[in-house]
């Protein structure tokens, strides 16, 4: 039997590595040398010959990452290394780094052949719990070859590319409470797009359900992903979801009986060229919810915001976006609060609920009520701070008055305004 030594081959093994991954070819020839040590060891030396498995596994795994080899050769790469990983999980199998890659090539593969058509939901589900399961894991395992700084967020993005495709791919519409829970999982990704995602999902999802409340609160949270658009593009897939969200907000409208509200939403979402909404306005029109002449003036409107703010008013205009009803109601009541001064703790519990029952996000809470609060200059913004942090232990000290004197003078703010801002 000859004798091998995987120490000494290991040492070397990234010698000319390039060169040896540099095509199919060359792979094959370096995969199936190193397999047929693994194999005739087997037997006196299990530890080498799982090494030996590695080994070929690892080979395979970083001609896959090389970008410029061909996908079907990248396809093949997947194959040869799981059989190569397979062999040395079986001979070591508490082994954490074979593990590792053990599942690395299974997502790989997975990833890589992926088809809607022939995926149930139900094994789909068993992929996407056994990566999650991994993501911590792998940070726990020391001197992994593989193992980097990107390792984790490549599991995590793995993970969150799979819970889309399921969404995306329409699977999910006959099971609604499993379309939940994988939006639900979504929305915890980190890019905008994934969370976009996931709100028009879970919006779409509780509306069949007949679950208005939970599907407006996502669909005004998918729509304030992109914030107030001037018009809409319906070639760019972000604000398609956009769209949708825009359409169901006004869709949950009608269902609890708030029809004006209803219209108004699809008339502002028609002007701004979504196709649902002009659709359902057409629609809603027909049964004579709009009149022939209101008809006829929405459709004299241009599609940009200048005739928006003819219809609502431009002083209505905050942060780029209009005011419709609910956020008008919400801006009158809390005007009411200020004019008494400052929100205690017991009316900003009555805003939030009042801000949930309107159906509006928190983002475009903040945004109506910094528009009541009167702006400041970069001077007295300065000042504002300096005065919050001595008022931070209680009663201000006669000594921090004098300073907040001081920068009063030197930042030209007379008595009156620096009484005015220290009230804010």
């Amino acid at each position: 039997m000859a004798q091998y030594n995987f120490s000494e081959d290991w040492n070397h093994f990234f010698d000319g590595l390039e060169t040896r991954i540099a095509n199919r070819q060359t792979l094959e020839k370096e995969y199936n040398a190193i397999f047929r040590k693994a194999r005739s060891i087997e037997y006196d030396n299990s530890t080498d010959s799982a090494c030996y498995y590695y080994m070929a596994a690892i080979l395979c795994y970083f001609f896959y990452d090389n970008t410029d080899n061909p996908d079907d050769d990248k396809y093949w790469a997947i194959d040869m290394g799981k059989t190569a990983i397979n062999s040395a999980t079986r001979l070591l199998q508490d082994d954490e780094e074979f593990k590792v890659l053990y599942f690395v090539f299974e997502l790989l593969g997975f990833l890589e052949k992926i088809d809607e058509s022939l995926i149930s939901p139900q094994s789909l589900l068993k992929k996407v719990q056994s990566i999650n399961q991994l993501c911590p894991h792998i940070e726990s395992i020391e001197n992994t070859l593989i193992k980097n700084e990107a390792l984790r967020d490549w599991f995590n993005d793995a993970y969150y590319f799979v819970l889309y495709l399921m969404l995306v791919s329409g699977k999910l519409e006959d099971d609604i409470d499993l379309k939940i829970e994988y939006a639900s999982e979504l929305k915890n990704g980190s890019t905008s797009y994934n969370k976009i995602v996931a709100y028009t999902s879970l919006a779409d999802a509780y509306f069949d359900k007949g679950d208005y409340s939970e599907a407006q609160r996502y669909a005004i949270l998918g729509k304030d992903i992109l914030g107030s658009l001037s018009e809409y593009d319906d070639d760019d897939s972000m604000q398609k979801y956009w769209g949708f969200c825009w359409y169901l907000y006004a869709k949950c409208q009608k269902e609890v009986g708030d029809m004006d509200f209803a219209l108004t939403l699809l008339e502002k979402g028609a002007l701004l060229g979504i196709p649902l909404c002009k659709k359902e306005l057409t629609r809603l029109q027909d049964e004579g919810y709009c009149s022939n002449e209101e008809a006829d003036d929405n459709d004299r409107k241009t599609n940009n915001y200048s005739s928006l703010e003819e219809e609502y008013g431009a002083k209505n205009a905050i942060n780029g976006g209009l005011l419709v009803p609910n956020e008008q109601e919400y801006l009158d009541a809390l005007k009411d609060i200020f004019d008494d001064g400052e929100i205690s703790s017991r009316e900003r519990k009555m805003m939030e609920r009042l801000r949930i029952s309107l159906g509006i996000s928190e983002v475009r809470a903040k945004e109506l009520e910094d528009s009541l609060q009167p702006q400041l200059t970069k001077e007295e913004q300065e000042y504002l701070e300096a005065y919050k942090d001595a008022c931070e232990n209680g009663a201000i000290s006669d000594r921090s008055r004098r300073i907040l004197d001081r920068l009063r003078v030197m930042y030209g703010i007379s008595e009156e305004r620096a009484q005015e801002i220290e009230r804010l």
